[in-house]
């Protein structure tokens, strides 16, 4: 829109960058459909056989269940058709303008968002307990950063002992190729 572009022309380029991301677009529609599963399927635990995510519905709570073993919760799941004729999973959320209880949509696409997401943290979080018990000081993290006083005089060498703490591998994700850079500053800043 801020580029002028036409309803039609967004909707050519949807199409575009969907075709050619055909992985992308399997991985948000088996997704739902696992999610549909486990709603329909009160008590069963539906493997996606994507990184053991899983999903478990008690009928108030849908539990997307994350390689961690943490959860994601959406309560009082319930099948409704959407706007494109095609089941969708509502549940109750509080709506961030109101405050309020709502009924809100969910779809693959936002499913897999979320997983990302809270995968993410939970690398964080376990990079983040790995160097406390190293005798990291941290002071705060912001989004993907860590930052964490040490001593003015050996900076450099903390900052390299801090990414290969960073880069270890995790037992919920043995696989998963971790990377870390950093930078050594007397103020913090965004690199």
């Amino acid at each position: 829109e801020k580029m002028g572009l036409s309803d039609d022309e967004m909707k050519g380029l949807v199409k575009l960058w969907r075709k050619v991301n055909p992985k992308v677009v399997k991985l948000w529609n088996e997704l739902n459909d696992y999610a549909i599963e486990a709603v329909m399927k009160i008590g069963t635990r539906v493997e996606t056989g994507y990184r053991n995510i899983a999903f478990l519905s008690d009928g108030k709570v849908l539990k997307m269940i994350l390689p961690s073993g943490r959860y994601i919760a959406y309560f009082e799941p319930h099948l409704k058709v959407n706007r494109f004729g095609s089941a969708c999973i509502r549940y109750k959320n509080i709506d961030q303008k109101t405050k309020k209880w709502c009924d809100t949509e969910t779809y693959g696409g936002k499913l897999v968002e979320n997983a990302v997401q809270a995968i993410s943290r939970d690398v964080l979080v376990h990079s983040m307990q790995n160097l406390f018990n190293a005798g990291f000081d941290i002071n705060m993290h912001v989004h993907d950063e860590v930052i964490c006083e040490v001593p003015e005089d050996d900076g450099d060498a903390h900052l390299e002992l801090m990414e290969s703490i960073m880069k270890q591998n995790i037992p919920w994700a043995p696989d998963l190729i971790l990377g870390a850079a950093g930078y050594v500053t007397k103020y913090y800043k965004k690199d």
